[in-house]
């Protein structure tokens, strides 16, 4: 039995090591997040500063939850490629007339 316990202990103190070795590398970034509504009443989520980053859906909860998971992913993948990811700069609402 004694094998069996050290290979018990052994797996959970790898496993926290993992655990803490992630979150020890995990880097946070903050994105601006527009969402509208469509005609149809779909919300469409977009993350301007990630070319391509966006989604849908039925409700306004439904984008936001879609939107993080879109951004993770998309994030991911562009680190995994060796992309730089850019940070951005200035967010604003401008106003006009026509």
């Amino acid at each position: 039995m004694r094998p069996l316990a050290a290979s018990k202990v052994t797996s959970s103190i790898i496993a926290a090591v993992d655990e803490v070795t992630r979150r020890a590398l995990t880097v946070e970034y903050e994105f601006t997040v527009v969402i509208e509504q469509d005609e149809d009443g779909r919300f469409l989520a977009i993350c301007p500063a990630l070319q391509g980053c966006y989604t849908e859906g039925e409700t306004l909860e439904e984008a936001q939850e879609l939107i993080l998971d879109a951004i993770r992913l998309h994030v991911e993948d562009r680190l995994e490629s060796g992309e730089p990811i850019y940070q951005e700069v200035s967010s604003e609402k401008v106003r006009i007339a026509v």
